[in-house]
């Protein structure tokens, strides 16, 4: 998948509990032009404390939980129960 495929799916922001983690990775997030549904605008991912304000947000389709194993099955119920697409990495 190219950076230009990628633009098509923005990342609305950045959840950690702990500041600095959420700062890291912040950092570490593309801030450019992305073609939303054909057209250019400018998109500024967001910084969100906790994970439950980012699943109350109408601007979010999907969540990656990418979360220690033993926090999985909270924050997966939490976010169906939101009505969001998950991809989940669960090792069996």
């Amino acid at each position: 998948m190219s950076q230009e495929d990628l633009n098509c799916f923005p990342l609305g922001g950045v959840c950690d509990l702990f500041d600095i983690n959420a700062e890291n990775s912040y950092r570490c997030v593309p801030k450019n032009d992305v073609l939303t549904r054909g057209k250019a605008k400018k998109h500024q991912p967001y910084v969100i404390g906790h994970y439950t304000e980012m699943l109350a947000r109408d601007d979010i389709d999907a969540v990656i939980v990418a979360t220690p194993d033993h926090w999985h099955s909270r924050k997966t119920f939490d976010a169906a129960k939101a009505g969001k697409n998950m991809f989940i990495v669960k090792k069996v």
